[in-house]
C-alpha cells in the first residue's frame, strides 16, 4: 500500500518538516491576467480578409459565416484500429502460475496512447497519411497515473479503411466533400470520416500553439486557460469548436467560439465545503461526483532508493477513488500495527489536520472479494489522504447537468453580441487553432497536406416573404403589421376565442406578506386587470372574478429553497380540499383554468404544482411571479398571459395569411398532417421522455400530444413506443377531420447526422401505425393512399455555425428597453447586430446538389426570429427523407410560417412550432419525473445494476440496466395509475388541448 514512508516509524520523536503547498490556483490566476478577451464596440465588426468566394459578382444580399474553406487535402488518409495485449502480472507464490491483466479502462489506454508518441488519433483509432512501416510495437513502457512503470506486451495496428480524396478531374476538397455529404447508410459513413480529419486538425493546433496553451476536450473542442470565470464553485472557460463540414461545392471548417463548465483547481477540502452551501449544493453529494477526478498531492513525500522520483509533478497525479472516515476515524494497516489517517500524518510532521471531512481514497478503489462466502469490500491498494492535501487539477470538465442558476451565470458569460464573437473569431480563434498566419497556415501544409483559407467565408442569402399573423378585429383591421418578427394585440381578438361557461375568471394567490417583502398588489383587482383583457381580446364569456388564498402562510419555497416531504404532503391536501369548489370545472370533462400568483420562480415548486394539479387533479395552470405583477401598467404581459388562457381552453389565436391565400393552403389542399417530435433527458440513469405532437385540423396552429419515458440518453425513440404514440395522434386527426391524413410532413428535433437513418425509421414506425390504423377501421376511408406519403426534416438547434453581418444595413436598431449595452453603428447608433430575420442560406455552406437518391440530403439555415441580446443562432433544417418531392421553396415557406404560428407568442420564434411544441411536451412530462423522483427519493436512491447486468458486456449491461429503470418507473403505481394506454401521465380531460404552452 503506498503512502509516505510506509515502513514503520522511528521510535525517536524527531519532528520531521512537513511540506505542503498548492500550485495551480496561483498559476491560473496569474495566466487570467495575462489573458486578452477580443472585442469591440461595432455592431459589425471589420475584417480585411473576409473570403468573399461565392458572392463575387453577384448583387445578392450575404451574410458572414463561421466557416473556412477547405481548399487542398491529403491525397489519401489511413485508419487503424488499435488492440492492447493483456499486461502479465506476477504471481503472488513463487511457483505460482503467471495471470495476465486484460485493458479496459479508457484512461488507461489514453495512458498507453500518449507514450506512442505524437500520433494523429485517440486510444482506439489511429489514422495516418501515409501506411505505418509497423504495424505492432513491442515491450512498450508506459508511466502509470501513480508515478510506477508498467510495459505493455505489445501494441498492435490493424488497417480497417483507406479514404481516398484523389478526385478525377477536380481537386481533394472537391473529392473529399462528396465522401462526408449525404446520409450514412450501411456502406458509407460520412462521420466517420469527419471524426478522422477532426483527429488530425487536432492534433495540428497542439503542434502549432503548444500543449499548455488550450486545454483540448475531446477531438474537436479547445478552451484557453486563462479565459475562466467563477461562476461559484464551478469555472466556465472560453475557447473554439471545431469541424469539418460537408458544403455545395467543397469541405469546410466550421470554427465558432464555445464555453463550458470545469472544476476549478482548488483544494479538495474548499471544495467540499463550498458544495455544502448555493449554488453548488444543488448537485447532491460531491463524494459522487468527485469520484474518476484526478488530484495532485500537495506535501512533498519522503524518497527512497525505489521512489527517487515521487515528487516530481507527474508522479503526484492520483485518481480519487473513494471517500471514507475523518482522519482521527479512517484506518490502515502497516505491518502488524494500524494507524489513523490522523496519527499517521502528524508522525510524519502534519499540523493542524482537520476532521471535519472525509478522507480520500487515491489507490485503488475497494473491490469486493468472497470472505467466508460472502461479498466483502477488499482493502488492498488503497491510499488515503487528508482532503485538504489534494488539490483538484485544472481543466477537468464538469460533465453534471448545470443547475438554473449556474445555467443562468454562464448563459451571461455567452451572451456577448455578434460583432465582439466575430472578432474573437478573427483575432484569436482563427490564431489560436493554427489556421490564420504564416507560420501557422505553413504548418498546417507541411504537416498535413491541408490548405485552408485565410478569412471566414461570405455567403449570399435569399429573403423570404413575411407570414401575416391574422386575428378577428372589429375595426376591420385582421393583419398584425410585422416589425422584426414581432408584432402586438393592438386592436385585435382571437381568431377562436374560448371561456368558461359559468363565466368566472379563478385566481389563486400563493403569495406572502410577510415583513421581508414588499406587500403585493391586490389579487382581486390583478385578477380584474387580466379579466378585462381576456374580454378586450374576444374572451367576452368572462364576467367575474374569484380570488382563493390560504388564510395562513403556506410553505411557498423562494428561488433556492427545495421541498421536504411535509411541505409536498401539505400542499397536496390543501389543495384537493379547495379546488373540487374553487375550480371544479363546468362539467366532468371541461377543463378548469386557474391564474396563480407566486412569490417566485422556483423549479421544484413550479414543477411540483403543475405535476400535482394536471396528473391528480386535472386542473391547467398559468403562473405569475410576485415580480412580474408589481408594475402599474401590464397591458402587455396581461395579454401574453392571455394567450395561454385561450389556448388552454382549447382556443386558437391567430392564423397566417400571405395575400389572400393561408400559409398552409398546400397543407389544406393535400390532406397533410403535420407532426413533431423530441427526446429530452435527465441526469444519470432517470428515464428519457419522448414526445410527439400532430395537428387536428385545417389552422395548423393547434397539436396535441402524446409522451412516453424511454431508456436513460437514448437519442432515437422507440419502435412500440413511437407506433403508439403515432395511433394516438392519428386517431385525434381522424376524430376532428372524419379522415385519414393522405401525407405527413414530420419534424424532428435535434438528431446529429449520424443518426439521420434512425430517425428516417422514425417515420416508417409512423407509416406502420397509419396502415394499422386504417385496417382496423370499422368504416373505411375509401380516399386513403395504401400507406402515407412522407416528407422527413430534421431541426437543428445545437449547431456552432453563425451568421455575422456584413455592415450596418444588414442588422437593425438595438432594443430600447435591453439592460445590456448595445453595439453601435459606425456613426454611433445602437444596433442589434444580428443580421435582419426572415433570410435563408441554401448555398456555400450546405449540403452539395447532385447527390445519388439513395443517401442525398437537402438543407438549408433559416433566421426567423430576433434575438434580443447576443449572437442569434438560426434554425438548421435538413430534409432526409421527401417523397414524393415538396420542392425546397416550398419547405422553406412552410417552415418559416411554422415559426409564426406558435400559438404562445406575438414573435416569430427561433425554429419550428411542431418541434417547438414536442420539446415543450418533453419538458412538462420531465417536471413530472423529477417530481416523481423526489418523492420516491429512496427507490432512485438504490438503482443499482443487478447481477445479470453485471455480467453482460459493459454495452449490454448498461442498456439493459438503462430499460429495467425505464420500466420500473412505468409501473410504479404513483406514475401510472388509471393511465394505462393513454396519451401521457396528465388526467383526460387534458388530451383535448395544449395545456403544456
Amino acid at each position: 500500500m503506498e503512502l509516505p514512508n510506509r515502513s514503520k516509524p522511528p521510535s525517536v520523536a524527531a519532528a520531521p518538516k512537513f511540506v505542503s503547498k498548492r500550485i495551480h490556483a496561483d498559476k491560473l490566476k496569474q495566466l487570467q491576467a495575462k489573458t486578452k478577451l477580443p472585442n469591440t464596440k461595432y455592431a459589425a465588426y471589420s475584417d480585411d480578409e473576409i473570403d468573399a468566394r461565392f458572392v463575387e459578382g453577384k448583387s445578392d444580399s450575404s451574410v458572414i459565416t463561421s466557416y473556412v474553406a477547405i481548399d487542398a487535402i491529403p491525397s489519401k488518409l489511413y485508419e487503424y484500429s488499435i488492440a492492447y495485449a493483456d499486461i502479465p502480472m506476477s504471481s503472488s507464490t513463487p511457483s505460482g502460475a503467471a495471470t495476465f491483466r486484460e485493458i479496459t479502462q479508457a484512461s488507461q489506454k489514453r495512458l498507453i496512447f500518449r507514450a506512442l508518441g505524437e500520433l494523429n488519433g485517440n486510444y482506439v483509432l489511429l489514422w495516418s497519411l501515409t501506411e505505418l512501416s509497423s504495424t505492432s510495437v513491442i515491450d512498450l513502457s508506459y508511466v502509470k497515473q501513480g508515478g510506477s512503470t508498467l510495459t505493455v506486451p505489445s501494441v498492435s495496428f490493424t488497417l480497417q479503411s483507406t479514404y481516398d480524396f484523389a478526385g478525377v478531374g477536380e481537386d481533394g476538397s472537391r473529392a473529399l466533400n462528396k465522401k462526408i455529404a449525404g446520409l450514412p447508410t450501411d456502406k458509407r459513413n460520412p462521420m466517420r470520416i469527419i471524426t478522422a480529419l477532426n483527429a488530425l486538425f487536432g492534433q495540428h493546433v497542439k503542434n502549432a500553439v503548444g500543449d499548455d496553451a488550450l486545454v483540448q476536450v475531446g477531438t474537436n473542442k479547445f478552451y484557453v486557460p486563462g479565459r475562466y470565470t467563477d461562476i461559484g464553485g464551478i469555472n466556465v472557460l472560453r475557447g473554439y469548436f471545431s469541424s469539418v463540414r460537408p458544403g455545395s461545392v467543397q469541405a469546410l471548417l466550421d470554427i465558432n467560439p464555445t464555453h463550458a463548465a470545469f472544476f476549478p483547481p482548488s483544494l479538495v477540502s474548499d471544495f467540499l465545503r463550498q458544495a455544502k452551501v448555493a449554488p453548488l449544493n444543488a448537485y447532491g453529494d460531491p463524494e459522487k461526483y468527485l469520484c474518476g477526478r484526478t488530484v495532485r498531492i500537495t506535501y512533498e513525500r519522503p524518497v527512497d532508493k525505489d521512489n527517487p522520483n515521487r515528487n516530481a509533478e507527474e508522479f503526484r497525479r492520483k485518481t480519487i477513488a473513494s471517500f471514507g472516515l475523518p482522519p482521527d476515524k479512517q484506518t490502515f494497516v502497516v505491518g502488524d500495527k494500524t494507524y489513523t489517517v490522523k496519527q499517521w500524518f502528524e508522525e510524519q510532521g502534519a499540523r493542524d489536520i482537520s476532521n471535519e471531512l472525509g478522507c480520500v481514497n487515491v489507490g485503488l478503489k475497494p473491490r469486493p472479494i468472497l470472505i467466508a462466502g460472502k461479498p466483502q469490500p477488499s482493502k488492498v491498494g488503497e491510499l488515503w489522504i487528508p482532503a485538504q492535501f489534494l488539490e483538484l487539477e485544472p481543466h477537468q470538465p464538469f460533465t453534471k447537468k448545470l443547475s438554473e442558476a449556474h445555467m443562468a451565470e454562464m448563459h451571461k458569460i455567452a451572451l456577448r453580441h455578434p460583432g465582439a464573437n466575430h472578432a474573437s473569431l478573427v483575432e484569436e480563434g482563427l490564431p489560436v487553432m493554427g489556421l490564420r498566419g504564416s507560420t501557422t497556415g505553413e504548418k498546417l501544409k507541411n504537416d498535413l497536406g491541408i490548405v485552408t483559407g485565410k478569412g471566414l467565408l461570405q455567403v449570399p442569402i435569399k429573403k423570404l416573404i413575411t407570414p401575416v399573423p391574422t386575428y378577428q378585429s372589429e375595426q376591420k383591421e385582421p393583419a398584425a403589421k410585422v416589425h422584426y418578427a414581432s408584432w402586438n394585440l393592438s386592436r385585435k381578438q382571437f381568431i377562436g376565442a374560448r371561456g368558461p361557461t359559468n363565466g368566472v375568471l379563478k385566481v389563486l394567490d400563493l403569495r406572502r406578506n410577510t415583513p421581508q417583502n414588499l406587500v403585493p398588489r391586490e389579487a382581486d383587482n390583478l385578477g380584474e386587470e387580466l379579466r378585462l383583457c381576456l374580454q378586450t381580446l374576444g374572451m367576452k364569456s368572462y364576467k367575474s372574478v374569484a380570488v382563493h388564498a390560504p388564510k395562513t402562510g403556506m410553505p411557498n419555497m423562494l428561488p433556492d429553497q427545495q421541498f421536504v416531504t411535509n411541505q409536498r404532503e401539505i400542499y397536496v391536501e390543501w389543495l384537493r380540499h379547495i379546488l373540487p369548489d374553487f375550480a371544479p370545472g363546468d362539467t366532468a370533462t371541461t377543463l378548469p383554468i386557474i391564474l396563480v400568483f407566486l412569490d417566485s420562480n422556483n423549479a421544484h415548486f413550479y414543477g411540483f404544482l403543475k405535476t400535482i394539479m394536471e396528473t391528480k387533479l386535472g386542473v391547467a395552470t398559468i403562473c405569475a411571479v410576485k415580480e412580474k405583477v408589481k408594475a402599474a401598467k401590464l397591458i402587455q404581459y396581461w395579454a401574453n398571459v392571455a394567450l395561454k388562457f385561450n389556448i388552454k381552453a382549447g382556443g386558437v389565436n391567430h392564423t397566417l395569411m400571405q395575400g389572400t391565400s393561408s400559409c398552409f393552403s398546400r397543407l389544406v389542399d393535400s390532406s397533410t398532417m403535420v407532426m413533431g417530435a423530441d427526446l429530452a433527458h435527465n441526469d444519470g440513469i432517470k428515464p428519457s421522455v419522448a414526445a410527439l405532437v400532430g395537428t387536428i385540423g385545417t389552422d395548423f396552429t393547434t397539436m396535441l400530444g402524446s409522451a412516453r419515458l424511454q431508456p436513460a440518453r437514448e437519442e432515437i425513440i422507440n419502435a412500440a413506443d413511437m407506433r403508439a404514440m403515432a395511433t394516438e395522434r392519428i386517431r385525434a386527426y381522424h376524430k376532428q377531420m372524419g379522415m385519414l391524413p393522405r401525407r405527413l410532413l414530420y419534424y424532428r428535433d435535434g438528431v446529429d447526422q449520424g443518426r439521420y437513418k434512425e430517425v428516417n425509421d422514425e417515420a416508417i414506425e409512423i407509416d406502420k401505425a397509419y396502415i394499422a390504423y386504417k385496417k382496423a377501421m370499422k368504416q373505411p376511408d375509401m380516399r386513403a393512399p395504401a400507406k402515407l406519403s412522407i416528407t422527413v426534416i430534421v431541426v437543428g438547434k445545437r449547431h456552432n455555425t453563425r451568421f455575422f453581418a456584413p455592415d450596418d444595413e444588414a442588422t437593425y436598431p438595438a432594443d430600447e428597453k435591453s439592460k445590456i449595452p448595445p453595439p453601435v453603428s459606425k456613426e454611433g447608433s445602437p444596433l442589434n447586430g444580428n443580421v435582419s430575420p426572415g433570410f435563408v442560406v441554401e448555398t456555400g455552406i450546405t449540403q452539395p446538389p447532385g447527390q445519388k437518391a439513395i443517401f442525398a440530403l437537402s438543407d438549408f439555415f433559416l433566421q426567423s426570429h430576433c434575438a434580443l441580446a447576443g449572437t442569434a443562432r438560426s434554425a438548421h433544417y435538413v430534409v432526409i427523407r421527401n417523397d414524393p418531392n415538396l420542392s425546397l421553396n416550398i419547405l422553406q415557406d412552410l417552415s418559416h410560417a411554422f415559426c409564426y404560428s406558435y400559438a404562445r407568442a406575438t414573435k416569430g420564434v427561433s425554429y419550428c412550432a411542431p418541434a417547438y411544441y414536442a420539446d415543450r411536451l418533453c419538458d412538462r412530462v420531465n417536471k413530472y419525473l423529477r417530481t416523481w423522483c423526489d418523492a420516491n427519493n429512496g427507490a432512485v436512491s438504490a438503482w443499482e445494476k443487478n447481477d445479470e447486468e453485471i455480467e453482460m458486456s459493459v454495452e449490454d449491461g448498461e442498456k439493459a440496466f438503462k430499460k429495467r429503470i425505464r420500466d420500473e418507473v412505468q409501473k410504479h403505481e404513483g406514475w401510472t395509475k388509471k393511465r394505462e394506454g393513454r396519451p401521457g401521465p396528465w388526467v383526460p380531460k387534458m388530451d383535448e388541448v395544449m395545456f403544456w404552452l
